[in-house]
């Protein structure tokens, strides 16, 4: 939740006074006042109060300058309302450059306070810096080589599409599990990265312990039957992984086309067209859903039709940004080519 610059001014003016009066109070103590600020303004971040966070630690800081807790606590206010907008926009774009100016005087004030190397390298991967996240990453592991939030994030720009360095992700990932054996987003990103590295089967063993860990996590079940499908032509278990998926949410698109694809390779066409028209009216641009429909019509032996609907999955997959658009666009061109 924010306020309006007129709201902010009037609770600035009316803490300001409440602060000065209890600076001339016999009981001041200023370190249990910045103490109290600081974990006022965590409280009301945590619940969605950005403003009022940031008000409590302007506060703080007004009282002791040099507070580097006040500093890295308003970062982490602004990370997390970045964070907030779900994609990078202009309003997240300047909150991750006011936490990266919050983290950059922690490192000031207190240059061996590695928490903000981490939380630092963090807004620089959200910005998808990556090369600069990665030295704040490494920076923070020289002083704490195990620092879990670290390594997760080594992983995440080894993953990234400028390094795509699977394998270094994937060891700082094995080591995070040792040090958190049931660390969820962990063992997502190493059956992420095994995917990416083309080492399906440890991709797989990677979701699945993920899936005992929390079966509630419908993204695990959806990877696990997009790998099963896609890579190990498993359609029986894509199947199975789909359907787990649908149990917990019977409109998820991306386990219904699972769902499709799979059904294609075990040659039930009829059903795999109800999948596919469910698709299309969840998402009548799914490219996703007029490739199986040429698939279908390709293995019925309807060329025509097949090629038609290949190119019109291939303009809408142009136009995608899944992560494995290249993959998906190169088996569209070969599919019209065996139409022609």
């Amino acid at each position: 939740m924010n306020f309006n610059k007129k709201q902010l001014i009037s609770y600035l003016l009316i803490a300001l006074l409440l602060v000065l009066a209890f600076l001339k109070s016999p009981f001041y103590n200023s370190e249990k006042l910045v103490e109290f600020c600081i974990k006022t303004g965590i409280e009301e971040y945590k619940a969605g109060f950005y403003d009022l966070a940031n008000l409590n630690y302007r506060i703080a800081l007004l009282i002791n300058p040099k507070s580097a807790l006040a500093y890295n606590a308003m970062g982490t206010s602004y990370y997390y309302r970045a964070k907030s907008y779900y994609i990078l926009n202009s309003a997240a774009y300047k909150n991750y450059q006011k936490a990266i100016q919050s983290y950059n005087k922690v490192i000031e004030l207190e240059p061996d306070y590695y928490f903000a190397f981490v939380n630092r390298g963090n807004c620089y991967e959200r910005l998808g810096e990556y090369k600069i996240a990665l030295k704040d990453y490494e920076k923070a592991l020289t002083y704490n080589k195990n620092d879990p939030d670290a390594l997760y994030g080594l992983a995440m720009v080894y993953s990234s599409k400028d390094f795509k360095q699977y394998y270094k992700a994937i060891e700082a990932l094995k080591k995070l599990v040792e040090l958190r054996p049931n660390h969820e987003n962990a063992y997502f990103g190493l059956g992420w990265c095994y995917d990416l590295a083309g080492d399906y089967v440890n991709s797989i063993r990677s979701y699945q312990k993920l899936a005992e860990l929390n079966p509630n996590r419908i993204d695990v079940w959806i990877n696990l039957s997009y790998t099963s499908e896609l890579k190990l032509k498993d359609y029986k278990n894509a199947v199975y992984y789909a359907d787990r998926a649908l149990q917990l949410n019977p409109n998820a698109l991306y386990a219904i086309s699972n769902k499709g694809y799979a059904l294609i390779g075990l040659k039930k066409y009829d059903e795999a067209m109800f999948y596919v028209n469910k698709q299309l009216a969840i998402d009548p641009k799914h490219s996703r859903a007029y490739l199986q429909k040429g698939q279908i019509e390709l293995a019925k032996g309807n060329k025509n039709n097949a090629k038609k609907y290949f190119e019109q999955a291939l303009k809408y997959e142009q136009e995608s940004n899944f992560s494995d658009k290249d993959y998906i666009i190169e088996m569209l061109n070969n599919l019209i080519k065996q139409c022609k």
